[in-house]
């Protein structure tokens, strides 16, 4: 009896583990306001006119459409639509689900910002929006990956000192 105790134990213990490890893992902490400005916001050392160009060539270089720019409020709108694809559809259908994502919108907006006449802010919103088969929004979030954002300031920095060497 006392090892069948030990064992009933060990196997409640070996199941909780894993299952607490998944749902600590899911837990996904809330970002202050703070820290969501931190992360999404850069400042550059040139004018704003210099800064808006290059933030529109990185957006464009990534394959955005801008939509809307407008130098005298610094804002910028721009999206990129992409489809799931044939494999998502063919799984859809072999698995008879009704609703599938069909297609992913992925909208970003851009306010570049004076600082003063050599020092530019610019900080960025990204929103994912994923639509379903039936072209309803099936779900949307903001996208707060610090290695998505870096890529792109990254790259709007060495966009601003591209131009800054043509002058």
């Amino acid at each position: 009896m006392h090892q069948f105790k030990q064992w009933g134990k060990f196997i409640l213990l070996s199941l909780i583990f894993p299952l607490s490890a998944v749902m600590t893992s899911c837990v996904n902490p809330e970002l202050t306001p703070h820290q969501r400005r931190m992360l999404t916001t850069r400042t550059f050392d040139a004018n704003q006119d210099l800064v808006f160009r290059s933030v529109m060539t990185i957006l464009q270089d990534h394959q955005y459409v801008i939509k809307t720019s407008d130098l005298k409020t610094g804002l910028i709108t721009a999206e990129v639509s992409k489809n799931t694809g044939a494999f998502v559809q063919v799984m859809a259908v072999t698995f008879r689900t009704a609703d599938y994502i069909s297609s992913v919108q992925v909208e970003l907006s851009a306010v570049v910002s004076p600082l003063s006449d050599q020092n530019t802010e610019v900080r960025i919103n990204i929103q994912e929006k994923q639509f379903n088969n039936k072209g309803n929004l099936a779900a949307s979030k903001q996208v707060l990956e610090p290695a998505v954002l870096e890529t792109l300031f990254n790259d709007i920095r060495v966009e601003i000192q591209r131009k800054k060497a043509l002058n």
